[in-house]
């Protein structure tokens, strides 16, 4: 990209010409940079390529013209290249990233059939190897590699430095360039310049340096996503219901990441897809098997898929169920527990409900039939909700709602002032707007969103959105932003209410807090990209999180402690960028059904005294162990599947005493089960087969561990 500066006054200066290197005296100077071509016709490159303090102190402070050129490959034959003028004002820039976007003028996406694949690489390592695609001195294009590489003066600077010091061989020319992982083929950073200076025998020594593509993409709102996420959505791909979502997600990436290592991996996996996804036709005849009414042709249907569809979950399911229609000497107490712990395990929220029917009515008076009951009162409770229009119409009958609307048309302008207004158990209605400032809630109300949820923002600043403290109420269809300080979107500190369908997320404290015994219900949120944690639940906290999606967030996705003991079902919980689930310092909680994956530290960690119930869960594709269990934590994992991590599928240390039976642990990269440094366990009745090394591996320092009937 070539930028021609002049003089203000027309006056020629004398300078030093950066491609010939000789002395040059004119009213103009043409700085040379590498940009990359982005969607929309747009650029990225260093802002210095544009605003240079060196050149400006010598005068040259007017853009005259901007061009951009594109197949620039080989210097004797530039009838491929493709020329286009670059507008002279900015799109955007970032003065403490030393980025840019400019304007194209004219289709260069059309011309060059595209863009950059909107990736990159959040690990920046010591000696990674990169690539580097640049036009040095306005010279062809250049491949930088084989020494080209993170510095090793990397590991000088704390991780959340948002600075990248490389190796890679640039000059005069390459700036605005971005630097790409050599093995994904996607973008870690933007170079800026070089810190080379001569030693004490005038040998150069030091490093190039330029930014992290994060702080970069975050500071300009590109739409690049992190290589994690993506490669998240494809260890996803299994748990996917039906042939079509998982080819949809597959070609996705596919195309929309070309040349780069993910879109390849997508590739091979699409090949692969079989004709018939049994699973997902096994699945449905089981479902279909609830609806038979008729004792012995629910037998007889329950005996054909276990035959039909060998080897599936649908089929292992079949035959417990099987097992259970036939007489045993049990007690009736014990025939209640068999029912409740299969309808524990059955997804189709119909058939469950009818099974959980079933024993209240069948066993009444057992403790299964209690707990039944209760499993049933939640659920009439958190039936799902349409998505993004809760309440598509203002309410009509005897409740008159009270009309917040930002355009004066209702009957207040703002949340607060409506707030204050109403009496207990008044509904407010909230229409499409964007409202300012947080509330305390004390008196049970109804904050119900009108319309599309994402046209009805209400932010706060060093401030709770909503901090609550009322005995009940609803809060639903609204998108809640805390935008910095030491609070939380939405503070449930020790009332109780229901918060459904809300679009929640925090650059403050984690997003949602539950505390002082509060028993909220959250069902249906999405609960996204906190600076923090997403759901916090501590001293003595409750609740019900229900079908909510937990993603992106700094911290854990959902931390419990603190003698907390909420109840977490039908979740996800994924791409954190630490952990997934963190339960500490004595908290509790059951937590089943929920799909917890693609999290960057492990996908579940259990510490400090903490012991939750774990049941039923899908744990996958963790950056590190899929459930880590430490420092005297306990537990139990019942029934959940735990495959494709990073690490082990369990690690279990430093006098930590957890209880694992029935769980499926298989394709994890290390063992299925690491035991070390005091570690016990009972572990008994698991499928542990098909691990990179093995089932077990328990070290000469474990403590005693109970091994027994495990499938190895």
């Amino acid at each position: 990209m070539d930028v021609c500066l002049r003089t203000s006054d027309g006056r020629q200066v004398e300078y030093l010409d950066p491609v010939g290197g000789f002395r040059v005296k004119s009213d103009k100077f043409v700085g040379l940079c590498t940009a990359t071509l982005l969607p929309d016709n747009q650029l990225i490159t260093a802002r210095h390529c544009y605003f240079d303090d060196r050149v400006a102190a010598l005068g040259f402070t007017e853009i005259e013209a901007v061009k951009v050129h594109f197949d620039f490959r080989q210097v004797d034959f530039i009838g491929d290249v493709q020329s286009f003028d670059v507008l002279p004002v900015e799109v955007a820039s970032v003065t403490d990233v030393d980025a840019i976007i400019l304007q194209v003028n004219g289709d260069a996406n059309g011309a060059m059939g595209g863009h950059i694949p909107l990736i990159f690489q959040t690990r920046t390592q010591p000696r990674d190897a990169l690539l580097m695609i640049h036009h040095p001195i306005a010279q062809p294009t250049q491949f930088s590699s084989g020494t080209c590489a993170v510095a090793r003066e990397q590991s000088d600077l704390p991780d959340h430095a948002p600075n990248l010091r490389h190796m890679c061989e640039t000059f005069g020319g390459s700036s605005g360039a971005l630097i790409l992982d050599a093995d994904e083929r996607v973008v870690v950073g933007l170079h800026q310049g070089t810190d080379v200076k001569p030693d004490a025998r005038g040998r150069l020594d030091g490093f190039n340096i330029g930014f992290k593509f994060d702080p970069v993409n975050l500071a300009l709102g590109l739409a690049f996503e992190p290589l994690n996420v993506v490669e998240g959505r494809l260890d996803g791909v299994l748990a996917l219901r039906g042939l079509d979502r998982k080819r949809t997600v597959l070609e996705d990436v596919a195309s929309r990441y070309p040349g780069t290592k993910v879109a390849a991996r997508a590739a091979g996996m699409l090949q692969a897809l079989p004709e018939r996804d049994i699973d997902s036709e096994a699945l449905a005849a089981l479902e279909a098997v609830g609806k038979i009414a008729d004792p012995a042709r629910r037998k007889a249907a329950l005996d054909q898929v276990g035959r039909d569809f060998d080897g599936t979950q649908a089929a292992r399911q079949a035959k417990r169920l099987l097992a259970l229609m036939q007489p045993k000497q049990k007690t009736r107490d014990e025939h209640a527990t068999d029912w409740l712990v299969l309808a524990l395990q059955i997804t189709d929220d119909a058939w469950q409900r009818a099974l959980l029917e079933a024993i209240v009515s069948e066993f009444d008076g057992t403790a299964a039939a209690g707990s039944a009951a209760a499993m049933l009162a939640k659920m009439a409770v958190a039936n799902r909700v349409p998505k993004q229009v809760v309440e598509p119409n203002p309410s009509i009958g005897p409740i008159v709602a009270m009309t917040v609307k930002q355009d004066g048309s209702g009957d207040f302008r703002t949340i607060a002032d409506a707030v204050k207004a109403a009496e207990p158990g008044a509904r407010i209605e909230i229409y499409p707007g964007t409202y300012q400032g947080g509330v305390d809630v004390d008196k049970a109300l109804d904050l119900v969103g009108i319309g599309d949820r994402d046209k009805i923002i209400w932010e706060a600043k060093d401030d709770a959105v909503i901090h609550w403290t009322a005995g009940s109420g609803r809060i639903a269809n609204l998108s809640l932003r805390q935008l910095g300080g030491k609070f939380h979107s939405v503070n449930f500190d020790g009332g109780s209410a229901l918060l459904e369908d809300c679009d929640l997320t925090s650059l403050g404290w984690a997003i949602v807090a539950i505390h002082k015994r509060a028993d909220p219900v959250l069902r249906g949120n999405v609960i996204h990209n906190g600076k923090q944690g997403g759901v916090l639940v501590f001293n003595k906290g409750r609740g019900l999180l229900e079908k909510n999606e937990i993603y992106g967030n700094g911290l854990a996705g959902v931390s419990i402690k603190t003698d907390a003991d909420p109840v977490l079902r039908g979740n996800v919980i994924r791409d954190g960028k630490q952990g997934g689930a963190m339960i500490y310092e004595r908290g509790r909680g059951l937590l089943e059904n929920n799909e917890i994956f693609g999290n960057a530290f492990s996908n579940v960690e259990i510490r400090i005294a903490a012991d939750p119930v774990l049941r039923g869960n899908v744990i996958r594709g963790g950056k590190y162990s899929g459930v880590f269990i430490h420092d005297k934590g306990r537990g139990l994992l019942e029934e959940n599947e735990i495959y494709g991590n990073a690490q082990n599928g369990v690690s279990i240390g430093s006098e930590a005493d957890p209880e694992l039976r029935g769980n499926v642990i298989s394709g994890n990269t290390y063992h299925a089960i690491e035991i070390y440094d005091g570690g016990k366990g009972t572990i008994v009745g698991n499928d542990l087969r098909g691990n990179v090394r093995g089932a077990f591996d328990v070290e000469i320092t474990a403590g005693d561990v109970i091994r027994r009937d495990n499938q190895e």
